[in-house]
């Protein structure tokens, strides 16, 4: 459900040697659901598929309704036809397995999967409130509404970690909120698992999207960590507190050896105001050396989430 290296289709960040294109063929709207038919589109009468909202590069994501109680779903639907390796085979039933062993508030759920002939079936929990990227664009997110979310993104954070997954594609677009405003997240195609007694995952290519990818992946270590995370949820906490700079003060400038913060324009319309602890905070997230970089349950302790401070 984003934008991917080398693609300006929605769908998830997969990974790419460099200078190769990423694996998974796009899926248009032309082709879509056209192969189902109006019994396979009930899903074995458990579940309705209704209309598409977003397409990408691994295929379609659907609304959907549970036929029993009437709830609303999200359906993700993946083609067989663009699977053609054994690895992007393989890819799919990492990302179900992943998924479905993640149980978190603030992790959207994966209720159930289907395959047939055709296609894989993703069935979601339905977060009706859109997307961190959304709310950035319409109104922006103030300092104590970001503590709030921003807290609830490291919960979620802490337990993929001390379970040894690493997202690898975290960004304000995956980044969803329910009903009640809770932000829960979403979007493991790109997530990897590794065994606790090892020291990290062996690099095997560029996971992640473009403005939100940690240095060191970039760099093609032998060997990373779930920091690679960290850095990411660096960026999105720059640009939510930054978001009126964005024109002219993009993300990868974080990537330099020392994150300044830019002075505010005289004619700047709107003049965000960042407190210190939230730039000390940021600049933790951003530190090129991963292992000085801060952890999800180090950052959960910071000032920052225990002060009501919001002047710079």
């Amino acid at each position: 459900m984003c934008s991917a290296l080398n693609c300006t289709c929605e769908g998830p960040a997969k990974a790419a040697a460099p200078g190769s294109p990423l694996s998974r063929r796009s899926v248009s709207a032309s082709h879509g659901l056209n192969f189902l038919t109006p019994r396979e589109q009930a899903m074995h009468g458990r579940y309705l598929i209704r209309e598409s909202f977003a397409n990408g590069q691994y295929g379609q994501v659907h609304n959907g309704e549970v036929m029993a109680s009437h709830d609303s779903i999200v359906v993700k639907v993946i083609p067989k036809f663009i699977l053609q390796s054994p690895d992007e085979k393989q890819s799919v039933i990492r990302e179900q397995v992943i998924h479905k062993s993640c149980r978190h508030p603030h992790i959207i759920r994966l209720i159930d999967t289907y395959q047939d002939d055709e296609a894989h079936y993703l069935i979601l929990e339905r977060a009706a409130n859109g997307s961190m990227e959304h709310r950035i664009g319409q109104s922006g997110i103030v300092e104590a509404d970001a503590k709030q979310l921003f807290r609830q993104l490291l919960l979620a954070l802490d337990y993929l970690h001390s379970n040894c997954i690493v997202h690898h594609d975290l960004k304000p677009h995956n980044l969803l909120l329910d009903a009640a405003g809770q932000l829960k997240v979403c979007d493991f195609g790109a997530a990897r698992a590794y065994n606790k007694h090892d020291a990290g995952l062996p690099f095997s290519g560029i996971y992640g999207t473009v403005g939100y990818i940690a240095p060191e992946l970039l760099q093609g270590v032998p060997l990373y960590t779930t920091a690679v995370d960290m850095f990411s949820v660096g960026l999105i906490l720059f640009e939510v507190m930054l978001f009126a700079y964005a024109a002219f003060y993009p993300p990868s400038a974080c990537l330099q050896d020392d994150v300044e913060f830019p002075i505010p324009r005289p004619s700047q319309k709107h003049k965000p105001i960042v407190s210190a602890d939230a730039k000390r905070l940021i600049q933790a997230l951003l530190q090129r050396d991963p292992v000085s970089r801060v952890t999800a349950a180090a950052a959960l302790r910071h000032p920052w989430f225990h002060s009501n401070k919001t002047d710079p």
